[in-house]
């Protein structure tokens, strides 16, 4: 009987042992990260935005000879792409069916991540192509019955200088802010209707900037991209939101 005993305790520990030099059965398994792009590269000076191609690869690899991720025009906001593993990535922009790369970036993106990539001018005075990186997923979160909201002012122009963000019937929100800046917002999950001001309305209580209003009903537990940008084809300005996740 204390043969058995001890040869069944050998067994056991000779298990742990092997458990613990292997490692957990997962630890291995690439986990995926996601990306989505906003097309907002829009300016006075270049105010008829090109269609472009994303790419990704690992460092090291061909980006050029990459099949395109995605092709946006502009305006587009584009689904979450999942992305095979996490880690290392460069992700290049080319000019849609061309080889010509508008700008390459290497981003590091963490396990499961949620990640924005917002392709907009570099400023107002300064028209590079730039790519900016924005925490999506659990980082947003919002508190129990309430939504995040993130508002980008995707405007580079100086008549959307030193505005104000804020909702009706409810005041200002945000500001006064001028591109390239965003922001997010926890809100009490209900019906809004979001606008864009000028700087001088100190309540926001007035009339919105032409286009730059929109209705939107805000579920709790739950996040959303409001961001305004030039109204290309036409004139003006327009605010553009989308839900972004649900927890």
């Amino acid at each position: 009987m204390k043969k058995a005993s001890k040869l069944a305790l050998a067994g056991f520990l000779a298990l742990v042992l092997a458990s613990s030099l292997v490692g957990p059965a997962d630890s291995a398994t690439p986990k995926p990260a996601y990306v989505r792009v906003v097309h907002n590269y829009f300016s006075d000076a270049v105010p008829a935005p090109a269609r472009v191609d994303i790419k990704a690869v690992r460092p090291g690899q061909n980006l050029g000879a990459a099949a395109p991720a995605v092709t946006v025009g502009y305006g587009a906001i584009t689904r979450y792409l999942k992305l095979p593993a996490s880690g290392d990535w460069v992700l290049g922009v080319f000019l849609a069916g061309t080889g010509t790369k508008v700008a390459e970036v290497k981003v590091t993106l963490a396990d499961w991540s949620r990640t924005t990539a917002l392709a907009r001018p570099a400023s107002t005075t300064n028209q590079a192509f730039n790519l900016e990186f924005l925490a999506d997923g659990f980082s947003r979160k919002p508190p129990a019955g309430q939504a995040n909201v993130r508002v980008i002012h995707g405007i580079a122009a100086s008549a959307a200088d030193n505005v104000r963000i804020g909702a009706a019937g409810v005041g200002c929100l945000l500001g006064p802010v001028s591109f390239p800046a965003n922001a997010t917002l926890n809100v009490p999950a209900g019906t809004y209707t979001i606008g864009v001001y000028p700087g001088s309305d100190m309540t926001c209580s007035g009339a919105p900037l032409p286009g730059l209003s929109a209705t939107l009903t805000l579920e709790a537990n739950a996040a959303y991209t409001a961001i305004a940008q030039f109204n290309y084809p036409d004139s003006g300005f327009r605010l553009k939101a989308v839900l972004d996740q649900r927890y």
